[in-house]
């Protein structure tokens, strides 16, 4: 039987390189090669160099020890890459920003101990692996706060015209179910992803031996409908800002193991 691959290399819709390692864990590169060069990205890959290297680059401080999910640093880094590209593209598409914060987990550390906590982090990430896209970009934030980014494009030569000739500051774009409905269809959205992710963490439970563990998440939402040619610099700070604060809002009203949806329309957040 001949030696197991150490990684395998596929491209994403957008064409991104995205390495996936022999425990399954994914990791978007950030990096586009053009048509001409992915047979040579590839080749360099399966070279045993390309394979080392890849290797010895992930034992860097990238990932996070408990879940496998990427760090909060790195995961900014590689969003940033992402929207940077996106800026310059004919693109429409939706920008989500998920926050995700396991409700009541300093119980389950107390009554269960540290190392049932770390193995309920664990399955939760495998939930949000499993709720989400390869493109998708998934990290612990700290403690169990978790951040998942999602770029919903479709090209803007494939808008009808009507679509590309409306102004980006009409609210009949961005807020009328209508209009949300259809992205929903064509690209999927914030809300979609995060009632997945909620949806699956309380229908499911995790084992460690003979105890079960209820966990349930509360979702903050935080979408921005970005026209062609868009300036995204500083898009994802406030897409952040904002689904952090209607996550934390859902919490003190009592509204957990909820998803809590907003939309940026005018540069503003206006909440749905």
């Amino acid at each position: 039987m001949g030696e197991q691959p150490e990684l395998s290399i596929a491209f994403s819709r957008e064409g991104e390189v995205i390495l996936t390692f022999p425990d399954g864990m994914r990791h978007p590169t950030g990096l586009y090669p053009n048509m001409h060069e992915r047979e040579a990205t590839r080749m360099f890959f399966e070279t045993t160099i390309g394979r080392t290297l890849i290797m010895q680059l992930r034992t860097r401080e990238i990932y996070d020890k408990k879940t496998n999910l990427l760090l909060q640093e790195p995961a900014r880094s590689i969003i940033e890459q992402n929207l940077a590209r996106l800026s310059g593209k004919k693109f429409d598409g939706l920008i989500s920003v998920l926050m995700l914060d396991l409700d009541h987990f300093g119980q389950v550390n107390k009554q269960y101990g540290q190392e049932a906590g770390d193995q309920v982090l664990r399955w939760f990430a495998d939930i949000l692996r499993r709720s989400t896209r390869n493109d998708d970009v998934l990290a612990r934030w700290g403690g169990e706060e978790f951040v998942v980014f999602a770029a919903a494009n479709k090209p803007a030569e494939q808008q009808t015209h009507r679509d590309r000739d409306r102004p980006w500051s009409d609210t009949a774009r961005v807020a009328t179910g209508t209009t949300l409905a259809n992205l929903d269809q064509l690209m999927g959205n914030g809300k979609l992803i995060g009632s997945r992710i909620r949806s699956a963490t309380e229908s499911s439970q995790c084992t460690i031996g003979n105890t079960t563990i209820k966990q349930t998440v509360t979702v903050g939402v935080a979408n921005a409908y970005v026209k062609p040619d868009s300036n995204m610099e500083g898009l994802f700070d406030q897409l952040f800002m904002l689904a952090s604060e209607i996550m934390y809002k859902g919490k003190r009203e009592e509204r957990r193991n909820h998803v809590h949806v907003a939309h940026m329309t005018y540069g503003k957040p206006k909440a749905l």
